[in-house]
């Protein structure tokens, strides 16, 4: 995380980010800056937060265009179980540039049964060189980072 920083009693303090946010508003797409600047996005108790959120899924597609499919760009598309489990939060990334994503099962893991990448702690939306870039933390070690031009959020109950 470059703009939120980690509290000594717990948490994260969010002030330096929104105002970073705020400070880069006109270089961000409008879908972008909406989902980044809303604080329910980051709340404890808010139904669609992505604090607490369990990755579902997440797939890297190909799309392919032209004569023999040599137009050639990525996709990411990540799917989360939302806090309370009453919602499916779907982030979609388009026109990729690049992308990390970072895990080791080691010690740390709680148990056999629960070996994936846990609660999703923070994430965090910020300009990159190029492109904007989605850093998510999880509480079992794992970062993912994902720079992007293109973004989509949905939010849908659980049925």
């Amino acid at each position: 995380m470059q703009h939120i920083r980690d509290l000594p009693s717990g948490g994260w303090d969010l002030n330096g980010y929104f105002a970073y946010l705020e400070a880069i508003k006109q270089q961000l797409p409008e879908e972008v800056y909406a989902f980044a600047s809303y604080r329910g996005n980051y709340d404890l108790t808010n139904h669609q937060s992505l604090h607490d959120a369990w990755l579902q899924s997440i797939c890297v597609l190909e799309p392919a265009e032209g004569e023999r499919a040599e137009i050639r760009r990525l996709e990411i598309q990540c799917r989360f179980l939302g806090p309370y489990h009453d919602r499916i939060i779907e982030l979609t990334y388009s026109d990729v540039r690049w992308y990390s994503l970072r895990h080791s099962l080691g010690g740390e893991a709680r148990s056999a049964n629960s070996r994936g990448h846990g609660d999703m702690l923070i994430h965090e939306i910020r300009l990159g060189q190029d492109c904007i870039v989605h850093e998510m933390n999880f509480s079992d070690g794992a970062v993912f980072e994902i720079g992007f031009a293109g973004f989509e959020h949905t939010v849908t109950p659980r049925v």
